[in-house]
C-alpha cells in the first residue's frame, strides 16, 4: 500500500502507517470481540465498524476492508460458540453478511459519486481558467492593438531605444521627422548624425540612464533632404514592471509653425510699437504745433494792441516828457514842486519801458546765428555789471570752463538774455551776496533705438539772495508774472529769456530755495565738430 503513493514525503508516509495500523487493530479488535462476547444476532454490527472507519480515513481501500470484514464473519459461521444452533448461526452470519455487503456497496458508490463530483468540479474549475485565460488575453490583446494604433497613428515622433543609442521601434511620425527609411533606423547599428541632430549627446543619454528626471528642450534640427525644423523634445527613461529602468523614449514634436508664429507676432509687435512711438511723437509734435500757434496767436494779438498802445500813448508821453524836463529846468519852482516833477518823469519812463518791453517780447526780430564763443559773452557781462556788484557788495565769481565749443546764436539777443538774468539775481540781492557765472560742456549721449543726442554747453547763473518760492516756480516764465515791487519790474523780463533760449534750441530750468538762492541754468547745442 505505500508504494502506491510514489513521491509522497516522510511526514505522509508516517501518518499512512498509522492509519494502517489504527485499522488493523480495530479489525482485530472487532473479531476478538465477537469470539468473546455473546453478541448473538447483532455480532455483525461490530464489522461495520472498520468498514466505515476504513471508508472515512482510507476511502480507496474501502473494498479491502469490506472483503476482510466479510471473511471473519464468514469465519464465525465455522466457529460456532456452544449453545447456538448451527442453522441460527448460519441466519445470523448471513444476515451480517447482506447487510455488510450492501452497506459496502453504499458507501463504494458514495465514494465514487464524490470523487465524480470533485472530478467534474475541477474540469470545471479548469474550464473557468481556461475561459477566464482566454478573455484576459482577448483584453490584453486588445489593449496592445489600441495602444500600437494610437503609437503609430500620432502626429508627435515617438521612439523606444535603449541607452546605447540602438533604436527598438519607432512611429511613422519619427521616420518623417527623421527623414531616413525605418530599415536604417531599426538596423543594429543606426545612422550616427541621428542623435546630436536631435540635439542628444552621449552624456545627456548617461544622465538619464543615472537620475531616472526627464528632458525637455527645444532644437533647430536640419535632417538631410529636409530644411530647418523646430523641435520640441522630450526624452524620459521607461521603467518596467520591476521598477529598473529598461530603455528610453523619445517624443519629438514639429513646432516650426508655433516658431513662425510667436516670430510673426514678435514682428507685429515691434512694428506695432515702432508706429505707436511715432503716432506718438507725430502728437506730441501736433501738440507744440496748436500750443505753438495758440501761442503765436496770442503773442499776434498782444502786438497788435502793444502797437495801438505804443502809437496811441508813445507821443503824448513823450510830449509829457518834454514839457516836464522844461518846468525841471525853471529854477524859480520850489523844491517841493521839482521833486514832484521827477516823480512824474519817472512814471513816464517806466511806462516808455514797458511799452518797450511788449514790443520787444511780441516783435522780436529772428535770431541771426553765427558761432560764438558763450564765455566771452559771459566775461563782457561780467564786466558790464562789475561797477553795479560793488555798490550792492555782490561778489562776482566766473567759473568758465576752457576750451568749451561754440555755439550757433544770435550774439546780441544772447547778450539781453543774460543781462536780464544777472540784473534778476543782482535785485534778490539787495543787501549784498554772491553771484557766480558758470559753464560747463555736455557729452554727447546715445538713447533708446539709436538715437544719438549730440554734447552742447550749460550756463549757470547762481546767487544767493531771497530765492523764489515753490508755488512762484511755474509761474515766472509768465508774462506779466512777477514778484518785484511795484515799479520795479514789467514781468517779461523772463518771458523774454525763455523766448530767446527756445529761438536757439535750447531750454532752461531754474532751481530755487528760499532764502538760499536762485540757479537758472541754460542748455545750448553745441555747433557739430564736423561743421568746424
Amino acid at each position: 500500500m505505500i508504494d502506491e503513493y510514489p513521491g509522497q514525503g516522510p511526514d505522509k508516509r508516517g501518518r499512512l502507517l498509522v492509519t494502517i495500523v489504527l485499522l488493523f487493530t480495530v479489525t482485530v479488535a472487532t473479531f476478538a470481540a465477537d469470539r468473546l462476547l455473546p453478541l448473538g444476532v447483532a455480532v455483525w454490527m461490530l464489522y461495520l465498524v472498520p468498514v466505515v472507519l476504513t471508508t472515512q480515513l482510507l476511502p480507496q481501500y474501502t473494498g479491502l476492508a469490506l472483503a476482510i470484514s466479510s471473511g471473519l464473519l464468514l469465519v464465525g459461521v465455522l466457529d460456532s460458540k456452544e449453545g447456538i444452533s448451527y442453522e441460527l448461526a448460519v441466519i445470523n452470519r448471513g444476515l451480517g453478511l447482506i447487510v455488510l455487503l450492501f452497506t459496502g456497496l453504499f458507501l463504494l458508490q458514495h465514494r465514487r459519486m464524490a470523487e465524480a463530483l470533485r472530478e467534474s468540479e475541477g474540469r470545471y474549475r479548469l474550464l473557468l481558467e481556461q475561459h477566464g485565460r482566454a478573455r484576459a488575453e482577448a483584453a490584453l490583446h486588445e489593449v496592445q492593438e489600441r495602444f500600437t494604433s494610437i503609437f503609430r497613428s500620432s502626429h508627435d515622433a515617438i521612439a523606444y531605444a535603449t541607452f546605447d543609442g540602438r533604436l527598438l521601434e519607432v512611429n511613422d511620425a519619427f521616420v518623417r521627422v527623421s527623414g531616413r527609411p525605418r530599415e536604417a533606423l531599426l538596423s543594429p547599428e543606426p545612422p550616427t548624425s541621428l542623435w546630436p541632430s536631435l540635439g542628444l549627446s552621449p552624456e545627456q543619454f548617461q544622465k538619464l540612464r543615472e537620475t531616472g528626471r526627464p528632458l525637455v528642450y527645444e532644437t533647430m534640427s536640419r535632417q538631410d533632404g529636409l530644411g530647418a525644423e523646430w523641435l520640441n523634445v522630450h526624452a524620459f527613461a521607461v521603467r518596467g514592471s520591476d521598477g529598473a529602468i529598461s530603455g528610453l523614449a523619445v517624443v519629438i514634436r514639429n513646432i516650426s509653425d508655433r516658431k513662425q508664429a510667436e516670430a510673426e507676432l514678435r514682428s507685429t509687435s515691434e512694428e506695432l510699437r515702432a508706429k505707436n512711438e511715432a503716432l506718438a511723437r507725430t502728437n506730441e509734435l501736433l501738440s507744440a504745433a496748436q500750443h505753438a500757434a495758440a501761442r503765436a496767436q496770442r503773442l499776434s494779438a498782444i502786438g497788435q494792441f502793444a502797437a495801438t498802445v505804443a502809437h496811441k500813448i508813445g507821443t503824448p508821453l513823450t510830449a509829457l516828457s518834454g514839457h516836464v524836463q522844461l518846468l525841471m529846468e525853471d529854477l524859480s519852482l520850489p523844491s517841493k514842486v521839482r521833486g514832484r516833477l521827477q516823480t512824474v518823469e519817472a512814471q513816464i519812463e517806466r511806462t516808455s519801458r514797458i511799452i518797450q518791453d511788449l514790443l520787444l517780447y511780441t516783435r522780436r526780430a529772428p535770431p541771426v546765428r553765427t558761432k560764438i564763443d558763450i564765455n566771452e559773452c559771459l566775461r563782457e557781462c561780467a564786466s558790464l555789471f562789475r561797477t553795479e556788484c560793488e555798490r550792492q557788495h555782490v561778489a562776482c565769481i566766473t567759473e568758465l570752463t576752457p576750451d568749451l565749443p561754440p555755439v550757433e546764436a544770435d550774439r546780441q539777443h544772447m547778450l539781453e538774455a543774460l543781462n536780464h538774468l544777472i540784473e534778476n539775481a543782482l535785485q534778490a540781492m539787495p543787501n549784498g551776496g554772491s553771484l557766480c557765472l558758470r559753464t560747463a560742456s555736455i557729452e554727447p549721449v546715445t538713447v533708446g533705438r539709436g538715437l544719438h543726442h549730440t554734447g552742447g554747453v550749460a550756463i549757470e547763473i547762481a546767487d544767493t539772495g531771497h530765492g523764489i518760492k515753490p508755488d512762484h516756480s511755474a509761474q515766472i516764465f509768465q508774462p506779466f508774472f512777477t514778484t518785484k515791487q511795484a515799479g520795479r519790474g514789467t514781468g517779461l523780463g523772463l518771458a523774454i529769456v525763455q523766448e530767446t533760449v527756445r529761438a536757439h534750441d535750447g531750454r532752461i530750468t531754474v532751481e530755487s530755495e528760499p532764502g538760499k538762492g536762485t540757479t537758472f541754468t541754460i542748455h545750448l547745442p553745441a555747433v557739430d565738430k564736423g561743421t568746424l
